[in-house]
């Protein structure tokens, strides 16, 4: 009774999704038990309009119109502050992790080992076709060490 296929909304960013639209499409995921996935934090420029337009950052938003939950899986969070990880934990939400991406875009990295010590579960991915395929994939298990060291990428594996 394995279902071929499971659709989860992925409506791109928080800045271009109205409000009442990430609303709607949190509840329809919470009352189908299904993940919704959206990209947060992706680079500084997003974070500082979100201070402008909302004095908030993407994240802080994100929990004031209710969108955080266990089954939120939010891709990047390049510059989130430590309330934001603080929410990140408290509700549960899964971040996703793309180096190589971010590397592209020079936004930098998340602070994954703090998003470990502080039990948000982190996976790695590619983000899109700009840095997928399998040998961009590859590739993109090899930058998390090299680019901050220490320890965090087995302890991403390991999980």
């Amino acid at each position: 009774d394995v279902p071929r296929f499971t659709l989860v909304p992925g409506p791109d960013q928080f800045f271009s999704n109205g409000g009442e639209l990430l609303k709607a499409l949190k509840a329809w995921s919470d009352a189908k038990g299904r993940l919704v996935h959206i990209h947060s934090s992706e680079e500084p420029g997003t974070t500082k309009w979100f201070r402008e337009t909302y004095g908030m950052t993407p994240v802080e938003y994100a929990d004031s119109i209710g969108f955080l939950g266990p089954r939120t899986v939010v891709a990047h969070q390049v510059n989130c502050t430590e309330h934001d990880l603080e929410l990140l934990a408290e509700r549960q939400v899964k971040v996703v992790h793309n180096p190589l991406a971010n590397t592209i875009l020079s936004s930098g990295m998340p602070p994954i080992p703090e998003m470990i010590e502080k039990g948000i579960t982190v996976a790695i991915s590619t983000d899109g076709s700009g840095s997928a395929g399998i040998v961009r994939f590859q590739r993109t298990l090899t930058i998390p060490k090299g680019v901050k060291g220490g320890e965090y990428p087995y302890q991403i594996w390991s999980l």
